[in-house]
């Protein structure tokens, strides 16, 4: 399941190649969860839309289940912006989900929050998020720069990335090309490889990348504190 963000809907370009991607990687069922009119301004009603809309995609995966004997466990939900929390907030509904992606989670009213309020480890069995435009002392990003998940990937330790505009799902995309040459780890649809055994959350993975070839600049694995927390 893809999930868009705050200003989107189910028709942004990025969706569309999210999919095509998804599918040449294996053999899904993708479903795109659109819910444009309930993502505009303000965003303090957006926000507020974005519970409703994990509770109706729990409720959706219930039914699968029921109807079709579909597994809540082979489900990933995958999800940009407030798309990160909703995946945060089905995954609170259903003890069993598989897998979260969170694709620079919005920060405004989630950073530093209670876990019942955004998303956490505790969401899915996997949890996997990718910082692009996290706010800190040091920036005004519209992502978060806390680690919500059980592995948090920083490139350019989360804030601003070279080549790319404000734009944060470009950002995104643009530092996932990285992956494309190779090098890197496994900052993408096989994060769950670094995984740590021991069931560890919030464990953090720190790299740097240009805005030219060779996009992979520098490929620090290691556990740390961040100066932000």
């Amino acid at each position: 399941m893809v999930v868009h963000g705050f200003l989107e809907n189910g028709l942004v370009d990025w969706l569309k190649k999210m999919i095509d991607e998804l599918l040449k990687t294996g053999d899904f069922n993708v479903i795109l969860i659109d819910w444009g009119k309930g993502s505009g301004l303000p965003y303090t009603q957006a926000t507020a839309n974005s519970r409703v809309v994990g509770a109706e995609i729990a409720k959706l995966i219930i039914a699968l289940k029921e109807h079709v004997g579909a597994n809540p466990e082979d489900f990933h939900i995958i999800g940009q912006s407030l798309g990160a929390h909703i995946g945060g907030y089905a995954g609170e509904r259903l003890p069993n989900l598989g897998r979260i992606t969170g694709l620079d989670p919005a920060g405004p009213y989630f950073q530093y929050t209670d876990n019942a309020v955004r998303l956490d480890p505790t969401d899915a069995k996997f949890v996997d998020v990718i910082h692009t435009d996290g706010k800190s002392i040091i920036s005004l990003g519209y992502g978060m720069i806390q680690p919500v998940g059980h592995v948090d990937f920083y490139p350019n330790s989360g804030v601003n990335q070279p080549g790319c505009d404000k734009n944060t799902i470009t950002t995104l995309l643009s530092n996932l090309n990285v992956y494309n040459e190779g090098g890197c780890g496994y900052m993408d649809f096989h994060a769950d490889r670094v995984k740590a055994p021991d069931g560890t959350t919030n464990v953090k993975y720190v790299l740097d990348t240009g805005d030219s070839k060779p996009f992979c600049r520098k490929n620090d694995i290691e556990f740390f504190k961040s100066i932000w927390t």
